[in-house]
């Protein structure tokens, strides 16, 4: 198949998520908005317009600060090329502000400029401003995986045709009329960063669907370089300098745990819940007990903030949800990763609760152009494919 012969489809999607951060170091409301609407660019297997529905979806989520889209759209290697050989239709969704979610303002010049002086004059507009964006506003940090998840499960559902309105993207658009229906199965696989986001937003699923009987939306989750908490990655070989590092993980350690249990507390007293029961179920678990306590009056923000202390913050919590799903996650890990080392994903996985696991030898964080890719790459994706299209239907019995 030539680079011709794959089928783009480029589709307006606008967020639903509107809690956006206050702006900061001279950006407007117009500007930040802009992170709210962007392209899509679907890729399909196929031109041929007789062919059925398809069947699989994958949807791409990067990670943090990278410079590019090479890792998704190189023309022989990327990972849309490759599913498209494989038969398998994809659509990147970058992370907010990154990538082509970037407003192209002069404000984000300065902000690339700055970051450039202060971390690497290497770095490109595309990875400068993430790095300075967190710096100044630690909060965007939460709010940015707020709005992933949200997105996740907007364009799913679109995809699925199971939430359309007359203003909903997907009913004017004639892609997921032509090469969507309610049978799609749509997969996540998120790259290093983007991982923890695309687990977070496949268990919060499985959690509506088991509690409340909301949809399954997700089949299946790939964690490609990923899988540990955000907090255990490798600072330095992300370019944040160790004080900027310490900066980020003492606001969410302190500042944010706090004002979370405030406003437990205000919801509870307002009369939204049962506050004596919520604080002396505050007194044996903390935080966590809390915030669960208020979770059928809301139910999907305190699941998002729930997996966000679990799988970016790194708070012990009892995985028998995610073993209940094992049967659905894959991990592509490189032995050679310094940014996420293997051996950090026991810390996410307890050795009685297994999903599976996919070690590459040689492998690096970042790989797109490297020896090793060319030679693993077309493995590593259809090895993911045969995962997507032949997962176990059951999970493996807990071992005693």
């Amino acid at each position: 198949m030539t680079q011709d012969e794959l089928n783009f489809h480029s589709v307006k999607f606008t967020s639903r998520y509107t809690r956006i951060p206050q702006p900061r170091f001279g950006e407007n409301d117009e500007n930040i908005l802009l992170n709210q609407e962007f392209p899509l660019e679907f890729v399909l297997p196929s031109i041929d317009a007789n062919r059925e529905k398809e069947r699989h979806l994958v949807i791409l989520v990067n990670g943090f600060a990278e410079p590019s889209v090479a890792l998704y759209r190189h023309a022989q290697l990327g990972l849309a090329r490759l599913l498209a050989d494989q038969g398998i239709a994809s659509v990147l969704v970058p992370i907010p502000l990154h990538l082509f979610r970037i407003p192209e303002t002069s404000v984000y010049d300065r902000i690339a400029k700055i970051a450039q002086k202060r971390l690497d004059p290497n770095l490109t507009r595309e990875s400068a401003v993430p790095y300075h964006v967190i710096k100044q506003s630690p909060e965007r940090f939460y709010l940015g995986y707020r709005q992933l998840l949200s997105d996740l499960s907007h364009l799913a559902r679109g995809i699925r045709l199971s939430d359309s309105s007359p203003r909903d993207y997907s009913v004017h658009n004639p892609v997921f009329r032509e090469w969507f229906d309610e049978s799609t199965r749509i997969h996540l696989l998120g790259y290093s960063l983007g991982g923890l986001g695309c687990l977070s937003a496949f268990l919060r699923n499985r959690t509506l669907e088991k509690e409340y009987g909301h949809d399954r939306l997700f089949e299946t989750c790939t964690l490609l370089c990923s899988g540990p908490t955000f907090m255990d990655l490798v600072p330095q070989k992300l370019r944040f300098k160790s004080e900027d590092w310490d900066e980020l993980r003492s606001y969410y350690y302190s500042r944010v745990f706090e004002v979370k249990r405030q406003e437990a507390e205000k919801k509870l007293e307002s009369g939204q819940g049962h506050l004596a029961e919520a604080k002396q179920a505050g007194e044996k678990s903390g935080l966590l007990a809390k915030v669960n306590s208020i979770k059928q009056i809301n139910t999907v923000n305190s699941l998002a903030y729930i997996f966000f202390e679990r799988i970016v913050l790194g708070v012990p919590w009892d995985s028998r949800d995610l073993h209940e799903a094992s049967n659905h996650i894959l991990a592509v890990l490189g032995t050679s990763d310094l940014v996420v080392p293997p051996e950090t994903l026991f810390g996410l996985r307890p050795r009685d609760r297994h999903f599976a696991v996919l070690h590459v030898p040689a492998l690096e964080h970042v790989f797109i152009e490297t020896q090793t890719w060319k030679q693993w790459g077309p493995f590593v994706v259809s090895s993911i494919v045969h995962f997507i299209q032949n997962h176990p239907k059951a999970v493996s019995p807990l071992q005693s």
